[in-house]
This record gives structure tokens, sequence and C-alpha cells, in this order.
């Protein structure tokens, strides 16, 4: 592991924790030379998820992708943690029901899935940059049924 501060080849561990529900580890990192601390984490992968794309292609499965976007669309809105939850029961209920491969389709239907259930504007976020719209009406009546239902 290189230091990020001074890219030193040799650190040491001072601590390990187990995180995400035993399925990666953080751990409390010091460089030999500059003594700087920084934190790494280790997640485990799947076997060779593959993700099909709308226009065709295959590349491989990236959990790091679905937290970006989930962070993005609960941005200001929600504790880390909160959120840290859900992108896990996200990359859990991917990698437990597609063994082989998985449509950017049906991704985006299960993050829209968790986000109704959590918070009606990172969801409306979301919604707004993986769907296009060619007017405001469009748009609206595709949040519409999700924000009379949270309204009752």
């Amino acid at each position: 592991m290189l230091c990020p501060y001074c890219s030193f080849p040799r650190t040491s561990v001072q601590d390990t924790r187990p995180i995400l529900q035993g399925t990666g580890v953080r751990r409390k990192r010091s460089c030999n030379k500059c003594k700087q601390r920084f934190i790494t984490t280790e997640v485990a992968q799947a076997n060779s998820l593959m993700v099909i794309k709308s226009n065709g292609g295959r590349e491989a499965f990236e959990s790091k992708k679905i937290e970006q976007a989930v962070y993005s669309a609960f941005k200001h809105r929600a504790n880390p943690n909160y959120v840290a939850r859900i992108v896990t029961n996200i990359v859990q209920r991917i990698e437990k029901n597609y063994l082989k491969s998985i449509s950017s389709k049906d991704i985006v239907l299960i993050i829209l899935r968790h986000l109704r259930k959590s918070d009606i504007t990172a969801y409306i976020r979301f919604v707004a940059w993986n769907k296009d719209f060619d007017t405001l009406q469009q748009f609206i009546k595709a949040c519409q049924p999700y924000t009379t239902d949270t309204e009752e």
C-alpha cells in the first residue's frame, strides 16, 4: 500500500475493523516514512458480474458507480451512514439476484425502488439524471405517482 502523502511503499496497519455487515474491512494505517495516518477500506467483490449497457456494450459491475450515484442523489439530505446502508442493500441485492449479467436499466430500477422508499427528493433527483424528458410535463408525469403515494 502506497502512502497517499509521500508515496512510500511501506505502511503499518494500526487497527482493523469489519464494515458493511462483514463484507468489508476498514484499516487505519500509518506510513513508515512520513508517519502520516490514513484509512483504507477493502470490500469483497462478487465473481465477474457484467453490466449490459443500453448501447449493447458490456463492462464489469462496479459498486463504486452505484455508491457515487446514490450519494449524489442524497447530497446534503441524509447521514452518510444511512446512505451507506442503502448502497450496501442495493449492491447486495444485485449480487444476490444476478449471477452473470444485469442490464443498466435493471440497475437504475433497483436504485429507484430503494430511493423511493427512503427519500422522495433523492428519488426525483435520480429520475432527473437517469431518464430522458422532452417536456416538463413528461418529468412531472414520471414523478407524480410517487409523490402522491407519500402524501397519503
